[in-house]
């Protein structure tokens, strides 16, 4: 199948169907309190369906979601040889997911604002599970643009030099955010706000703050994959300049998105807080930017195999 476009919206709905099952198995066994198509009900609705007829009716409007997220994917990563890029599609339905939980948080809706960890680590896994189905689906159809291992992972890629930079910087950032907690300095973690944003409201108990902190790092990886993609369109001169910047940036814009919704733990922060996160900030920037740069000598100018999206 030649058609992006249609080969998009196939693979989509394939992996939303997966997706979906597996959710409405997971809610039957009580492992999980929110279907997916209760989402798109309360977001067209306002409420969650009051009958099957409903409930078969948004399932189908999720369905149409996946399918416009498949097709998105399908020309955000064109190339089905593209290195890495099973992961390349999961990271599109992960980041999908998060988007969509932020917000229906920041905007307070009923029902769905506030889930449960269960319903949130079920849908995180399941939003991840139908990125792969995607992937297979998408070079099943078009078999003669496809070839090589599809879950091979290779540094030989700026998408993955970013994630593994982002992590990388990551680790850095939460060890100084979390000392500084630690210490009785900062007031707030910077899990608590990421928390907020994908469960609703702070993380309280042990595993929420540890999905929390997952999320953290998945983010700052995200940074990464950003950042490797700008950086190449901006020089490598001053790269740790830039780095820094682009990091000052992100940091303010959180700060920025909290108190706009006055979102908790977002909204008028201790200044002890403010300031831990912007040295955080300081160092996560440049590190990221030189970890990149690194990957980039060993991993490109030292093979010289061209990157492709």
């Amino acid at each position: 199948m030649t058609d992006r476009f249609t080969r998009g919206f196939i693979a989509g709905v394939a992996g939303s169907v997966v997706k979906n099952l597996i959710n409405l198995g997971l809610v039957h066994l009580n492992l999980s309190t929110l279907r997916y198509l209760d989402f798109a009900s309360v977001i067209l609705h306002g409420d969650k369906p009051d009958n099957t007829g409903m409930a078969i009716f948004f399932f189908f409007v999720e369905l149409i979601w996946a399918g416009a997220l498949g097709v998105f994917i399908a020309y955000l990563v064109p190339n089905l040889r593209a290195k890495n890029y099973v992961y390349k599609t999961a990271f599109v339905t992960v980041a999908a997911w998060f988007i969509f939980y932020t917000t229906v948080t920041l905007f307070e809706v009923p029902i769905v604002g506030e889930t449960t960890l269960g319903t949130a680590i079920s849908q995180l896994l399941t939003s991840l599970l139908a990125g792969l189905v995607y992937a297979i689906v998408s070079r099943w159809l078009a078999p003669t643009e496809s070839e090589g291992s599809l879950m091979r992972f290779t540094l030989h890629d700026r998408f993955a030099k970013g994630f593994v930079a982002g992590i990388s910087a990551g680790i850095a950032f939460t060890a100084i955010n979390l000392s500084s907690y630690s210490l009785g300095f900062a007031k707030n973690r910077f899990l608590d706000f990421i928390g907020t944003l994908a469960l609703g409201s702070p993380p309280e108990t042990l595993g929420e703050q540890m999905f929390s902190q997952a999320i953290v790092l998945v983010l700052l990886g995200s940074l990464g994959v950003v950042f490797s993609y700008l950086l190449p369109q901006l020089n490598e001169e001053n790269y740790l300049l830039k780095g820094w910047l682009f990091s000052v940036i992100f940091w303010f814009s959180i700060y920025s998105i909290g108190t706009l919704f006055r979102t908790p733990t977002l909204y008028k922060i201790p200044w002890q807080t403010g300031i831990t996160n912007f040295i955080a900030a300081t160092v996560f920037g440049p590190l990221m930017a030189w970890t990149i740069y690194l990957l980039d000598q060993k991993y490109l100018d030292n093979h010289g195999e061209t990157e492709n999206v």
